[in-house]
């Protein structure tokens, strides 16, 4: 089944319904560069690419970069760089992307900062019936999206 590219947060909330009423599997992809079953053509599942979503803001004031979709390390990069900003915590390459690296929390221990999660200050992700959720590191479901795998929330934006 060939990857299916939501335009914007209604095109996935359909996509997550239609996958919900059907009984399919979602599996979001970020970089396509996993050796995990979402890169090998399975059909068990549909395959989500959030690229099309994908839009880095900068909020100068708290010096925290918005990231949506399915941007990679070296776009939110640059992005900051053009105020004088740099990552605390990454991914060794800038060529994978956040959300994923946020759903593992295997990338980007820092000295100071630990994990790329530690560096996350809330979500917002989509339950299985589509149901918009804004988490805090302090809600319970926090630890369901940062290193779960993607499991039990679908992740589409993090500040």
């Amino acid at each position: 089944m060939d990857p299916k590219y939501p335009k914007d947060l209604d095109d996935l909330k359909y996509m997550v319904r239609l996958a919900r009423n059907n009984g399919i599997k979602i599996c979001l992809v970020g970089a396509g560069l996993s050796q995990n079953e979402q890169n090998k053509g399975t059909t068990d599942f549909v395959t989500i690419k959030l690229d099309r979503m994908n839009e880095v803001k900068i909020d100068i004031g708290r010096e925290v970069a918005i990231v949506t979709g399915n941007t990679l390390f070296r776009d939110m990069e640059a992005e900051a760089n053009l105020y004088g900003l740099t990552t605390k915590v990454r991914q060794g390459s800038g060529i994978f992307g956040i959300l994923s690296s946020i759903a593992t929390n295997v990338h980007g221990w820092d000295l100071k900062d630990g994990c790329i999660g530690n560096t996350v200050n809330w979500i917002r992700a989509l339950d299985s019936d589509a149901n918009e959720l804004f988490i805090r590191p302090e809600d319970s479901k926090f630890k369901e999206c940062v290193g779960s795998f993607g499991g039990s929330y679908l992740m589409f934006q993090v500040g």
